[in-house]
């Protein structure tokens, strides 16, 4: 049962290196879960790095964070979207993902978004 209907959106914009935003995100995520707020996550452009598997070969050569955000399921974190013309871009595909998400398109992406009481670009 959910105790609040405001949907928190959280839009992850950065990479993994040179910043501590993925992380950060992360700590907020939990302690909005843990206080049973609905989370969607949006992972766009350079964000979708964060869920890129870095223990497959010649994927990525610097500290995996997809292990840390692969936990979000724990914490009942399951409405995971990611823009699906990051594929089209780059030579990912989304196996390559260490979490089960959700490919929207930018015009779906921005609906789901809306919908969204509260927002925060990290």
């Amino acid at each position: 049962m959910q105790m609040n209907q405001t949907t928190l959106g959280f839009i992850i914009k950065s990479p993994p290196i040179g910043s501590s935003r993925g992380r950060e995100a992360l700590d907020i995520i939990f302690m909005a879960a843990t206080f049973d707020y609905p989370v969607d996550v949006f992972f766009i452009g350079e964000g979708v790095y964060h869920l890129i598997d870095g223990d497959a070969p010649g994927i990525l050569t610097i500290q995996n964070p997809a292990k840390n955000f692969s936990t979000l399921p724990l914490y009942d974190v399951e409405n995971l979207f990611v823009e699906a013309e990051f594929f089209t871009h780059r030579a990912f595909a989304k196996e390559a993902l260490s979490v089960p998400v959700t490919l929207l398109n930018q015009t779906d992406l921005k609906a789901r978004l809306s919908q969204c009481t509260w927002k925060m670009v990290l």
